[in-house]
């Protein structure tokens, strides 16, 4: 089990209901399964001889918040990718709640904060031995790939249950499924939560059903990166810097 949160502090919403949490848990749920596979082999770091001498040093391995990565632009990505979903369905023939919704969605996504943004990143490799890598990270000549146990990394011992380790996703296919998937499904719940009469109006349904919608979806868009890197193989270690207002997600692929 997993918890997205830094906090034992159960999150309080004035119109998210239990059912509401459960069914989006029951959502969440094959999809964290599917981003965190149980690795079959030893992981990699790269690094630099200055790099492998401060993890030595200090008995740590520091991530990088999503912003301050060798290329920032990789996190747009994912947001590019949906936010072109969610122009295309604008476009075809949908009730007024939905285009609403939709609306909403891409303005959000226009100006994502990444800079504020509570994820934060350790990188490592399936490849001990890839030369793209060994210049990118490992300085060139003089460089290391330090090899971890996946497994240890996988289950970290407290305090580190919000720290989980990912499978990077490469094919564009895939990708497009799974968010069809987040873009079909957000709406269901959405059109749900309105003819339940969660709250009085649209406009504050809309608001607080896309804050736990967006902070339960972009779990997944650290593990999303472009085709071109995959020759990487990447795993990652991401950390979620959440507090009691964000949602948890819990899924039987971590004990």
């Amino acid at each position: 089990m997993f918890v997205t949160t830094d906090t034992p502090t159960e999150p309080e919403y004035k119109f998210i209901t239990d059912e509401d949490l459960s069914a989006y848990e029951v959502w969440c749920t094959p999809h964290v399964v599917a981003f965190n596979p149980v690795p079959t082999s030893p992981l990699y770091h790269y690094t630099t001889g200055n790099g492998l001498i401060e993890i030595i040093k200090s008995g740590e391995l520091w991530s990088t918040q999503v912003a301050c990565l060798n290329d920032s632009s990789e996190l747009l990505y994912p947001i590019e990718f949906l936010r072109t979903k969610v122009r295309e369905k604008l476009k075809s023939s949908i009730v007024t709640e939905v285009e609403f919704l939709l609306k909403n969605i891409d303005a959000g996504l226009t100006e994502p904060k990444i800079a504020t943004e509570g994820r934060f990143i350790a990188c490592f490799s399936e490849d001990g031995d890839d030369l793209s890598q060994w210049r990118a990270y490992g300085g060139g000549k003089g460089g290391y790939a330090i090899e971890f146990d996946a497994q240890y990394l996988r289950q970290l011992p407290e305090p580190h249950k919000v720290t989980i380790l990912g499978k990077v996703e490469y094919d564009k296919s895939k990708q497009s499924l799974f968010f069809d998937d987040v873009l079909e499904n957000a709406i269901r719940f959405f059109l749900d939560g309105l003819q339940k009469k969660r709250a009085s109006g649209i406009d504050e349904w809309t608001s607080e059903f896309l804050s736990y919608w967006a902070s339960l979806v972009i779990m997944f868009a650290p593990y999303i990166k472009h085709p071109r890197f995959s020759g990487e193989r990447e795993w990652r270690l991401v950390y979620h810097f959440q507090d009691e207002r964000n949602p948890v997600c819990r899924s039987p692929c971590r004990s």
